[in-house]
């Protein structure tokens, strides 16, 4: 089982997400996919990055030398107990922009995304601060371990302050898209 489930996750990280990067990369225009190595050529990729967390069948752990770019366009992708700083802009009610930074340098417009697993634990949780004055809303979406998306609520991000996610079970990936500003007669509802 345990080989199984490595398996579908080598299979998951190195395959998944070819869809949208193609999308966004406009040499593209007459292939079917686009490499990892073509996408690498164009953003930063991660590189030699260590999976590790706990699954319901035990330990996993998996080294990649290259994988994905965290920014992909106006998606995030943030792997499991990965801390990230986006810098972005805030124009006409949307967060664009978005550029990793290896360190906060301007904290006036840097979001910070931290994806950490549960000490001991399969749980996941998400952080986010928003150094904005204005609240921030986003779609997350989960990708299991067949690479398959899976939506799933976030909370509003409130001006200048931070949110915490929870999840009860191991997740490798997840992507945050259509990030947005909210206003103050808008809903401080937890949904997609």
């Amino acid at each position: 089982m345990k080989k199984f489930i490595f398996l579908v996750v080598v299979l998951m990280l190195l395959g998944c997400k070819t869809a949208t990067i193609k999308e966004e990369i406009p040499q593209a225009e007459n292939t079917d996919e686009v490499s990892l190595e073509q996408v690498c050529k164009i953003d930063k990729c991660r590189e030699n990055i260590t999976l590790k967390f706990m699954t319901n069948a035990g330990p996993f752990e998996q080294h990649l030398d290259l994988y994905w770019p965290v920014v992909q366009g106006e998606v995030l992708s943030l792997l499991a107990n990965e801390k990230v700083f986006i810098e972005a802009e805030l124009i006409d009610g949307r967060f664009v922009n978005f550029k990793m930074v290896e360190e906060i340098t301007n904290p006036e417009k840097t979001i910070v995304f931290n994806f950490t697993q549960m000490e001991g634990k399969v749980d996941m949780m998400l952080s986010v601060k928003n150094p904005f004055p204005k609240r921030m809303k986003f779609h997350l979406d989960m990708i299991d371990f067949k690479g398959n998306l899976h939506k799933t609520s976030s909370c509003p991000v409130i001006a200048r302050g931070g949110v915490f996610e929870m999840w009860p079970h191991a997740i490798p990936e997840l992507l945050v898209s259509n990030i947005r500003a909210l206003e103050e007669s808008d809903s401080m509802s937890c949904v997609y």
